[in-house]
């Protein structure tokens, strides 16, 4: 119970939180939650239906996570740190090896191919462009129609390669996205996943003049 009340907290504002609360384990009505609080019952409303969606949206997806973990099991013997990112999907910690091993498996199940398919049939969705131009999951997709790219926060790229059933990680230790994609594209061609590096390496002063080169060291 405790750590169901932690799960809902963190996924819900404070004011959600508390007056979910308040409805639910107090009984209070709508009016009776904005007389003690001084506020219009509108707010109340508005306030606890987006509590009830989050709430709801949090039980579907601990479902699905419950029904398909088995496909991806991966996780240490213990049950890793988990949180919320900012669209209240959960989230674990695990190593790199367990983040591998779980995306190989989510690639080359038979039973998830429609959304390798997808990935591979539209892959300007999957990152689509800005104002430097493609972004880096569709760039790297369209450099080779076999390659699935999927980044993440913190410097982390996913790409995996369908043709040799090969999947690589890369994490930087800074989120430098320039960096990230410059190194990504470099050990793709190293790889010989790409056979074109398109890519310019020189670094540039604030007048457009090269004054050196990025260089991948290793």
């Amino acid at each position: 119970r405790i750590a169901l009340l932690k799960k809902i907290k963190d996924a819900l504002t404070e004011t959600q939180y508390r007056r979910l609360w308040m409805y639910c384990v107090e009984e209070m009505n709508e009016a009776e939650i904005a007389q003690a609080e001084h506020v219009g019952q509108p707010r109340v409303c508005r306030s606890l239906c987006r509590a009830k969606i989050i709430l709801k949206k949090i039980c579907e997806l601990s479902e699905y996570c419950s029904q398909t973990s088995g496909d991806f099991s991966c996780m240490l013997p213990e049950e890793p740190p988990r949180s919320f990112d900012g669209c209240t999907v959960p989230v674990w910690a695990l190593p790199f090896q367990n983040i591998a091993n779980a995306f190989l498996k989510l690639y080359t199940n038979e039973k998830y191919s429609f959304l390798k398919s997808a990935y591979k049939e539209n892959p300007y969705i999957i990152g689509g462009c800005d104002a430097s131009g493609y972004r880096q999951d569709t760039h790297i997709m369209m450099l080779n129609p076999e390659l699935i790219s999927k980044t993440g926060a913190g410097g982390f790229l996913s790409i995996y390669n369908d043709d040799k059933k090969e999947f690589l990680l890369i994490k930087m230790a800074q989120d430098n996205n320039k960096a990230r994609f410059l190194f990504a594209l470099n050990i793709l061609e190293k790889l010989g996943w790409i056979q074109n590096n398109p890519l310019d390496y020189n670094f540039y002063d604030e007048a457009g003049r090269a004054v050196g080169k990025y260089l991948a060291n290793f």
